[in-house]
């Protein structure tokens, strides 16, 4: 557990985090990656307006317009999230709260929300911002090096792809030359690999997320009679990983 030690005016808090995935609730990562797909597909603040209008961009220039919709209908997503002060980026933040002042906290919708209004009440919101991908990463870091076939590594073909098209625009540039067609041919393999999903109703990729985890926990708890909900992250992949391999 990471431990932080905050205060505001006379008043101090002791908020407990998990960073280690044998000691995280598979329940709360559920809901931390549930948010995670909210921020990266929809957002959060409204500097991700200007993400959303770069893909949109990005896609109508391509010619994927079905993937500049959805970017539409998601940018629709991120004003309702705005103005009603929705924020999944914090709320991934909260996934990681396990204790505050000694008192357990909920990984439940409500639960969440609940420690996430309370901690931008005392003036937490900076350090949710600041640390939420660090330990995130962390998370992830641990997840692949234990279960190297359950986790992806990154997508290795958007990379080349942005990065070619990085490098044609460069050429350009050095060689003072009208390379137009080129980058436009590498803007497309980009928009190719680049991922556009719908949010916020009943097909949307966050709910289809929870939806396929709770049918893989049903699963697993129908084999090993095993309650699930109950292991750390470390165990229910190890379970998954165990049952693949009998």
């Amino acid at each position: 557990m990471e431990i932080i030690k905050f205060r505001k005016g006379i008043k101090k808090y002791i908020i407990e985090l998990y960073e280690n995935i044998d000691e995280m609730p598979i329940m709360n990562f559920a809901e931390l990656e549930k948010n995670l797909i909210i921020e990266g597909g929809v957002g959060s603040n409204i500097n991700d307006f200007d993400v959303r209008l770069q893909k949109i961009s990005q896609f109508i220039s391509s010619g994927h317009d079905k993937k500049a919709m959805n970017e539409i209908n998601n940018m629709r997503s991120l004003f309702w999230n705005i103005t009603h002060e929705i924020r999944p980026d914090m709320d991934a933040y909260s996934c990681f709260v396990a204790t505050i002042n000694g008192k357990e906290t909920k990984c439940t919708e409500a639960g969440i929300k609940q420690t996430t209004d309370f901690l931008k009440d005392i003036g937490f919101t900076k350090k949710m911002i600041d640390e939420k991908d660090q330990i995130k990463k962390k998370i992830d870091i641990q997840l692949k090096s234990s279960f190297p076939s359950l986790f992806e590594t990154d997508n290795i073909d958007l990379i080349g792809a942005q990065k070619r098209k990085m490098i044609t625009q460069l050429d350009e540039i050095i060689d003072n030359k009208d390379y137009t067609k080129k980058i436009e041919k590498e803007n497309k393999r980009v928009s190719e690999y680049l991922d556009s999903k719908k949010f916020g109703n009943n097909e949307g990729e966050d709910v289809e997320y929870i939806k396929r985890y709770t049918k893989m926990r049903m699963n697993l708890e129908s084999r090993t009679n095993i309650n699930c909900k109950k292991l750390t992250v470390y165990d229910f992949y190890a379970l998954i990983e165990l049952q693949k391999a009998a």
